[in-house]
């Protein structure tokens, strides 16, 4: 009897656990939970400010002014390698980690 007792309450808490694993919840920057939430494209165009080939990462001078953007080598165009000073096009995401570009690419 106790052995069918056990197994009815390990049962009833790995259900508990995979159906808490399976609510998908972000948070913003202030910590509210936001459900689907889902990144916003922009498109932009700007200089590349400072690359580090090593650590495959840099940030871009937005042409408009604004605050530099944060990339990374894998959101580059394939084959596209950035070098400081070049002229490029971007997409400025928003997620939940932040403001970057994606689909970098020259111009």
């Amino acid at each position: 009897m106790k052995k069918v007792k056990f197994l009815i309450v390990a049962a009833f808490m790995a259900m508990s656990v995979i159906s808490a694993k399976s609510e998908v919840k972000t948070k913003d920057k202030e910590g509210d939970k936001v459900e689907n939430s889902s990144p916003t494209r922009v498109m932009g165009d700007g200089v590349v400010k400072w690359y580090n080939p090593a650590r495959k990462f840099g940030f871009i001078a937005a042409s408009d002014g604004s605050k530099d953007i944060f990339f990374q080598l894998r959101d580059c165009k394939k084959g596209f390698i950035p070098v400081e000073g070049s002229r490029v096009s971007y997409s400025k995401i928003s997620d939940n980690k932040g403001i970057r570009a994606i689909d970098i690419q020259p111009l």
